[in-house]
């Protein structure tokens, strides 16, 4: 057995460790991976979206907008893609009223507008756009980007029945980003 004599650090990903929301960015998908997937079940392309989406971020690359792209892969890797064609309740077509559809997190899937949620349902707003980018796989702007961030803890807080430990740390340093915006406008 050898012995560890020296050893210098690199600085690969290196902007995870200055920057708060590239850290919390990958704090969430490193715990999504783990909480989504189990241990030798494999899943290559949620891998493979996970190195990607760490070395975008240690490349500068918008982090909300690359955590977007890797949630895409993870939820259809891993069986768990929102159902955003059909109400989840009667099974109609669902075309988005005013670019807006309610999405019922139980349910995992968007409601129509003459199926209103059950006593107690938890249910949130999404945009179209959301939809379109599951669907469509349209490329996120900076907003839808930040929509998919909250909506995707929110679906995945849902399906495993128990929240996301990451997730109040991203979402501070979102607010940090979004207050330190406002201030320089």
């Amino acid at each position: 057995m050898g012995t560890l004599t020296a050893w210098e650090q690199t600085g690969y990903f290196a902007l995870l460790r200055t920057d708060l929301l590239r850290h919390g960015t990958a704090l969430l998908a490193g715990e999504l991976l783990a909480r989504l997937t189990e241990e030798l079940d494999p899943h290559p392309a949620s891998f493979d979206a996970m190195l990607r989406l760490l070395e975008a971020l240690g490349a500068g690359e918008p982090p909300l907008r690359r955590l977007a792209d890797f949630a895409r892969v993870l939820l259809t890797d891993t069986g768990l893609t929102p159902g955003l064609e059909q109400c989840v309740n009667c099974g109609s077509d669902v075309s988005p009223q005013q670019g807006v559809m309610v999405f019922s997190g139980p349910r995992s899937g968007v409601l129509c507008p003459a199926c209103p949620p059950r006593p107690g349902e938890s249910t949130v707003k999404i945009s179209a756009k959301l939809r379109d980018f599951f669907i469509a796989g349209q490329p996120p702007d900076g907003k839808l980007a930040l929509e998919i961030t909250r909506w995707l803890t929110y679906h995945v807080q849902n399906q495993l029945g128990q929240p996301l430990r990451s997730a109040p740390a991203l979402e501070r340093a979102i607010a940090a980003v979004l207050a330190d915006m406002k201030a320089k406008a």
